[in-house]
């Protein structure tokens, strides 16, 4: 789910718990920077919605194991 659309969806007056459940079903994972937060408030996005898209890297990490040491 892009920017674009999450900014889409804030102006046509979509809740944040509907604009939150798109983003985990999407597993999109932002990387904002300050220019991207600054845009997306003055789009109408909530904080908690800016909020939750700042943690989601630490959200949708791999949940693989990480492979065990060698073994020498």
């Amino acid at each position: 789910m892009s920017l674009a659309d999450v900014k889409m969806l804030a102006k046509s007056g979509v809740s944040d718990e509907v604009i939150l459940s798109q983003i985990r079903n999407s597993h999109t994972v932002y990387r904002l920077s300050a220019a991207d937060i600054l845009d997306l408030k003055d789009s109408g996005v909530s904080e908690k919605v800016i909020d939750f898209m700042i943690n989601t890297p630490t959200m949708y990490r791999s949940t693989r194991p990480p492979p065990p040491p060698p073994s020498y």
